[in-house]
């Protein structure tokens, strides 16, 4: 029976653990077979012989655990390596195989880290060469075919633009895509299938091959292609589940919020009127780290992908931000932290609210 349910837990993170690292959702799937009410869970940390080292604890597997740890190993593996290793590492007994795979799982990870943050480096600088527009971002590099699609969803998340990323690496080119909400990616890549070997996907996310002979007439037709609405850019939006001020951000809200998050797809995401920047750092992975006061007390935060921020701010700094709460245990001690998804100048929730009840900025 334990075998029957690891191999299932496998299969089911196997398949999960794509959309859990490059969104970050805490799926419905994902809260269930990690509560503390679902009887197998208990004995989850001997089925997945990761190890996590801190700031995880591996006798303790929840969805964070999941999501930021164990996900984006497996995850690594079938972009960098072989897919086949992590479900094996997933279904192995013997200490001697667990060591020896997980060896190879931390090597992948690794590798991933180093050729994302080249990647992106380099997709930044040919952007910034290309200058301010709207349209559809196309970026085309030497690039390993399996972080692709991880760079375009970083650049349409930072410049708010439908993007493209295109490997030169193989022969036909790939393609991987990502949207910005508002922009069919599917339908535009089935607009363009003269001009292409194969292609597939939805409107978030599309992939393609593409003969380099024929790229310069597909990026003139994705170029082409009208991205904004009634003439109005798309950008993206984020909708809040609750507004707090910084003093009310405790344990205490943590904990009311938590079951939340076992319900729907996510944790619920909140504004966070009023904090200070006290530090910002940026950190291995292309990640900013913060310590931001609220009141006589301070929160570590996390924003994922934005090493920018560590150069935009500064201490002193009044902000407020959008985020989710999560629980970090490193060293035995227990901490709550803020995962950043929006920052903006302290008062902008406020003005966001005086302009959805169509109030003037003076009242």
């Amino acid at each position: 029976m334990k075998k029957i349910f690891q191999l299932g837990i496998a299969v089911m993170l196997f398949c999960l653990a794509g959309g859990l690292v490059e969104s970050r959702p805490s799926g419905a799937v994902i809260s269930e077979i990690t509560s503390e009410g679902y009887e197998p869970a208990k004995e989850l940390h001997n089925l997945l012989p990761i190890r996590l080292g801190d700031p995880y604890d591996p006798a303790r597997v929840d969805q964070e655990t999941v999501s930021f740890a164990l996900a984006p190993r497996i995850n690594a593996m079938g972009r960098v390596g072989h897919a086949e290793t992590a479900a094996r590492l997933l279904l192995a007994d013997d200490p001697d195989t667990i060591d020896r795979l997980t060896a190879e799982v931390e090597a992948a990870n690794d590798k991933r880290r180093e050729l994302m943050a080249e990647a992106i480096a380099e997709a930044r600088a040919k952007v910034a060469e290309q200058g301010p527009g709207q349209g559809v971002l196309v970026v085309t590099g030497p690039w390993s075919v399996g972080i692709i699609g991880l760079v375009a969803g970083r650049l349409a998340e930072e410049h708010g633009r439908p993007t493209v990323a295109v490997s030169t690496a193989v022969m036909p080119w790939r393609a991987s895509a990502r949207s910005a909400g508002g922009f069919d990616l599917a339908a535009a890549f089935a607009a363009c299938g003269h001009l292409l070997e194969r292609h597939g996907g939805h409107p978030a996310a599309a992939g393609c091959h593409v003969a380099p002979d024929r790229f310069p007439a597909f990026q003139a037709a994705l170029l082409a292609m009208d991205t904004t609405n009634g003439g109005a850019a798309v950008r993206p939006t984020i909708t809040l589940d609750l507004v707090a001020r910084a003093e009310s951000v405790d344990y205490v809200l943590f904990r009311d919020l938590a079951p939340l998050g076992r319900e729907g797809d996510a944790p619920p995401l909140l504004g966070i009127a009023g904090l200070v920047v006290r530090q910002a750092r940026a950190v291995k992975g292309g990640h900013t780290q913060l310590t931001l006061q609220k009141g006589t007390d301070v929160l570590d935060a996390i924003c994922f992908g934005r090493p920018d921020l560590a150069e935009q701010l500064r201490p002193g700094d009044a902000v407020d931000v959008v985020g989710r709460l999560a629980s970090r245990t490193y060293a035995g001690m227990e901490s709550l932290q803020l995962e950043v998804r929006d920052i903006a100048p302290a008062g902008h929730l406020a003005q966001l609210r005086r302009e959805r009840l169509g109030v003037g900025a003076a009242a």
